[in-house]
C-alpha cells in the first residue's frame, strides 16, 4: 500500500475493538473462512486479514495488534498501522465490529460508502440521526460527502431490504413460466394456445417413457413419436420400467408451431425447432429432480469415480470439463456427471447425477478418437445456440443410481491450445474460492454449522489445477494421481 502526502494515515487510537457477533471465522490452512449468518455472506480472508481478525477475537488493543502484526509480517510501525486500520475500517463499515474511530488513508468513493450503508443495519440507524458524523467517520470528502449526507434514510432502508431479499434467495434454476404464457410461436399463436390444443393430443398418447434421476421418477408423455425419439436420445440411459409411483409428469406437445413442455396445465418450456427439444426436456427433468432432493450444494462440475472416491472437476463453460470427463470415463472411471456435482445434505458425499454426456462441436473430433460413432449422432441445439451430441453411455460406465461416493480430489481443468498439460497442486483456500465461483444452488440459508462442514470437507481433499492442451496426457496424469 502506497503512502499519500495529501491524506496521511491517522494515528490509530488505542482501544479494544469488539465484534458485533454478526460473523464467525473458520481456519483453513493459513487463511480464514468468514461467514455472516444473517446476511448469508461468505468471505475467504487472506493470511493478514485472518491474523487481524484473530487479534480482534483475542481482545487485543489496537496498539498491541499493530505491534504484533508488524513483527509477524516484518513491517514498519507505519505500514503495520496502515494495514490494520484498513482492515478494521472495512469491517466496521460492513458492520462486523463495533465502531472504532478509524479510517483508511484514502477516502472511499461514494459507491463504496453506499454499499456499506446498504449492507450494515447499524450504520443506517446511526446515519438516520447523525449523517454528518457518519460521513466524517467514513472519511468522505467534497462532493462525495455532500451526496452521501443528502441520502434519505427511508429510501436507504427500502433499498437495503430489497437487496437482502434478493441476496437471500437460494433456489434452483427458474422455470420461466411468466414469459411462456405471453410468448408467441413462430406460427402466430400464443404458447398457451399451442399448449392447450396439444395437451388433448398428448393425453391420447403417441408414446410414454419413464426415467429416474436421483430420487425422482419422471413420466414423459409425447404427442408424437418423432419428439419421443429426439428426447430419448438424451435421456435413454436413465430409462426405467413403469414405477409404482411417478413423482413428476411432463407432457411434450406441439408440431409446426413449435414444441411445449407442460407440467400439468402449465407450460414450462418452449422451443421452435425439434432439434432444440431434447436439451429443454433434459433441463426440465434435471430441475424437477433437484427440487425434490435434499442437498448441501450443487457445483458446476464433472464427476467421475475410481470406485472408492470421487474426482470433482469444477470449471466454467468452455474449460474442457465435459471432454475431460468423457476421456476419464472411456479410460475406466465411473461416470457420475459432466455438469452437476450433487453434495448430499448431511455427509457431503457425491450422488450420481448422470445427465447425458454432451459433446460440443469443438470437442467432437477429440471424442471421436475415443468413440468413432460420435460423428453419426444427432446434433441438438441448446438454448444458448451451442450444438451438442449426446453420447449413449453403457450401463457399466455409470455409477449405480443410489451410490453416494466420498470426494477425494478437486481438480480445476482449463483448456488452451498453447498450454502445457500439467497437474499442479494448489492451496485449499484457493480451491475454496474457485468452488464458491462454481456453486450453482443452495437449498436454503446456511448457518455456522453448514460453513464448518464445508471447511472440514475442504480439509479432506487434494486440490489441483489442470491447464491442458492434450486430453490423453490429462487423463494419464489424473489416472496416475487418483488410483484407488
Amino acid at each position: 500500500m502506497q503512502e499519500t502526502a495529501l491524506a496521511p494515515t491517522p494515528r490509530l487510537p488505542d482501544q479494544h475493538v469488539r465484534t458485533t457477533g454478526g460473523g464467525c471465522l473458520f481456519v483453513l490452512d493459513d487463511v480464514g473462512v468468514f461467514f455472516a449468518v444473517a446476511r448469508q455472506e461468505l468471505y475467504v480472508f487472506n493470511t493478514s486479514a485472518t491474523f487481524i481478525w484473530c487479534c480482534v477475537e483475542e481482545d487485543l488493543s489496537t496498539d498491541a495488534m499493530v505491534q504484533r502484526y508488524g513483527e509477524v509480517f516484518n513491517l514498519s510501525p507505519q505500514e503495520a498501522e496502515e494495514h490494520v486500520a484498513l482492515a478494521l475500517g472495512q469491517w466496521w463499515g460492513l458492520g462486523y465490529i463495533e465502531a472504532p474511530d478509524i479510517h483508511g488513508a484514502t477516502p472511499p468513493s461514494f459507491a463504496t460508502a453506499l454499499a456499506q450503508m446498504l449492507s450494515n443495519d447499524r450504520l443506517r440507524v446511526e446515519f438516520a440521526s447523525a449523517p454528518e458524523e457518519i460521513a466524517r467517520r467514513l472519511n468522505l470528502e467534497g462532493s462525495e460527502r455532500d451526496a452521501f449526507i443528502a441520502l434519505e434514510p427511508a429510501r436507504l432502508e427500502q433499498q437495503a431490504q430489497l437487496l437482502q431479499d434478493r441476496m437471500g434467495r437460494r433456489a434452483t434454476p427458474p422455470v420461466g413460466t411468466d414469459t411462456l404464457f405471453c410468448g408467441v410461436t413462430h406460427g402466430g399463436r400464443t404458447v398457451l394456445e399451442l399448449a392447450v390444443d396439444g395437451r388433448m393430443q398428448c393425453l391420447a398418447g403417441a408414446a410414454e417413457r419413464h426415467y429416474r434421476l436421483l430420487d425422482t421418477n419422471c413420466r414423459l408423455r409425447f404427442a408424437s413419436v418423432e419428439a419421443e425419439s429426439y428426447v430419448h436420445a438424451a435421456l435413454g440411459h436413465l430409462a426405467v420400467d413403469e414405477p409404482a409411483e411417478s413423482h413428476v409428469t411432463f407432457d411434450i406437445v406441439g408440431g409446426n408451431d413449435g414444441h411445449v413442455v407442460l407440467d400439468g396445465l402449465i407450460p414450462v418450456r418452449y422451443c421452435r425447432q425439434l432439434e432444440q427439444l431434447a436439451p429443454l426436456v433434459k433441463n426440465a427433468v434435471a430441475v424437477a429432480a433437484i427440487r425434490r432432493h435434499r442437498f448441501f450444494l450443487l457445483l458446476h462440475a464433472g464427476v467421475v469415480s475410481n470406485g472408492e472416491r470421487c474426482i470433482l472437476l469444477p470449471a466454467a463453460a468452455g474449460s474442457g470439463k465435459s471432454t475431460l470427463t468423457a476421456g476419464l470415463t472411456f479410460a475406466g472411471f465411473r461416470y457420475f456427471s459432466d455438469e452437476v456435482a450433487v453434495l448430499e445434505e448431511e455427509t457431503l458425499s457425491v450422488r450420481p447425477f448422470p445427465l447425458s454426456l454432451g459433446v460440443k462441436r469443438g470437442a467432437l473430433t477429440t471424442i471421436a478418437e475415443l468413440w468413432p460413432e460420435a460423428h453419426a449422432l444427432d446434433a441438438h441445439t441448446r438454448f444458448d445456440g451451442e450444438q451438442v451430441r449426446y453420447l449413449p453411455l453403457p450401463p457399466e460406465c455409470c455409477a449405480p443410481p443410489e451410490t453416494a461416493c466420498v470426494a477425494g480430489w478437486l481438480i480445476f481443468p482449463r483448456y488452451g491450445a498453447d498450454l502445457d498439460t500439467e497437474l499442479r497442486p494448489i492451496r485449499r483456500s484457493d480451491a475454496l474460492r474457485r468452488v464458491i465461483d462454481e456453486c450453482m444452488a443452495f437449498p436454503k440459508s446456511w448457518d455456522e454449522r453448514a460453513v464448518e462442514k464445508l471447511v472440514q470437507w475442504m480439509r479432506t481433499l487434494e486440490c489441483y489445477e489442470l491447464p491442458m492442451s492434450s486430453l490423453g496426457r490429462a487423463v494419464e496424469l489424473i489416472t496416475e494421481r487418483c488410483r484407488p
